[in-house]
């Protein structure tokens, strides 16, 4: 009768796991009507180098990815039905100018079959190691960053199985991101603004006084920015080249590193949301860049970080330090609705919505 127990329990856990993860994995992937779902990650302190690697759907399904991910590096595929992650274990080896000794791992998760697979590892040495700053671009090609020498980085990039690394002749210092178009802009170790165009193999020329910022965070079509200089957070216009100054960035939280984390751009760039503590402690205010109206979007006790606008700009995903626990949150953008999706006593951090595509 035991045998026959634990059999029949052990049956009834795998459908269970089956349904759940058909209800966050549809069949059908990359099809409209997808449940919309988040990357987070479990981290044991605010600035743990890494952690745990999770997703959740908003009906409250959640999977456990991997372990020892390095912190932010995830990323879901162009069309959300696979996600890249990358793991690094440092050698125990005397640290040499410029790098160390680790081995780093390209994970990619199938969460139709719950599987997960290396396509890539990587041993640290001189002129390539610290690979980070991970982008499944809409090209199919997975971009990432390595160190070549202290304080440089070059943007590499590799296909989801495993082949054909190559350069992409672009060195940047602060991070880098993808644009339409192909192109990459950064920061360099001077916190100059670059931008740089891979078919051409030419930077673009920037407009006067976009240079020396100290952060910087690219508008979905690449057109428009957001960046601090010096006491005041700026918007440019690339096409108008004209300049706006939105807040005193006094009030954002974390506005140095990681560059462009505490800012989102709503998916149609009419809004940005940036936590700021304008009234005390963090909240989430949302800015319109058409009329510059500042709309507050929380309202608590609570340290609230990370924002992240949905693919359909209805909501917003942030992380709310509350004190013993640290809660991913999502809060609709017109009736204010806030629910908790995950809760954790450690720290979470770096929400990255799954990708809507259309038929």
């Amino acid at each position: 009768m035991r045998s026959r127990v634990s059999r029949r329990t052990a049956v009834l856990l795998l459908l269970g796991a089956a349904v759940m993860f058909l209800t966050l994995f549809p069949k059908e992937t990359g099809r409209a009507g997808m449940e919309a779902a988040l990357l987070y990650f479990r981290l044991e302190e605010r600035e743990s180098p890494s952690g745990e690697l999770w997703v959740t759907s908003l009906s409250g399904c959640t999977w456990r990815l991997a372990d020892g991910v390095r912190a932010g590096e995830a990323a879901w595929s162009p069309d959300g039905t696979k996600i890249v992650y990358l793991k690094r274990r440092l050698l125990p080896w005397p640290k040499e100018a410029g790098y160390e000794h680790g081995e780093y791992e390209l994970w990619i998760a199938d969460p139709a079959d719950r599987s997960t697979y290396m396509i890539r590892k990587f041993m640290s040495e001189p002129g390539f190691s610290a690979l980070g700053e991970l982008v499944w671009w809409s090209d199919g090609r997975i971009y990432f960053g390595a160190m070549v020498a202290n304080g440089v980085a070059e943007v590499y990039s590799i296909r989801p199985n495993g082949r054909d690394l190559r350069s992409e002749d672009f060195y940047y210092a602060y991070a880098f991101w993808l644009h339409p178009g192909g192109l990459i802009s950064s920061l360099d170790r001077y916190f100059s603004a670059a931008l740089y165009d891979r078919t051409a193999k030419r930077l673009v020329e920037l407009p006067q006084g976009f240079y020396e910022l100290e952060t910087l965070s690219f508008s979905p079509s690449g057109r428009k920015a957001v960046a601090r200089r010096g006491s005041k957070a700026v918007l440019f216009d690339f096409e108008t080249r004209r300049e706006r100054v939105l807040f005193p960035c006094e009030v954002a939280a974390q506005w140095y590193w990681p560059p462009g984390k505490e800012i989102s751009w709503s998916p149609d760039e009419r809004y940005l949301a940036v936590a700021a503590s304008w009234d005390g402690d963090e909240e989430i205010y949302v800015i319109d860049l058409g009329s510059g109206v500042k709309t507050r979007l929380t309202e608590n006790d609570h340290q609230d970080l990370f924002p992240v606008w949905s693919p359909d700009g209805e909501r917003l995903a942030y992380i709310s330090d509350e004190g013993r626990r640290d809660c991913l949150r999502v809060i609709s953008f017109e009736t204010g609705e806030d629910s908790a999706m995950v809760c954790n006593q450690g720290a979470l951090g770096y929400p990255c919505w799954r990708p809507v595509t259309t038929p």
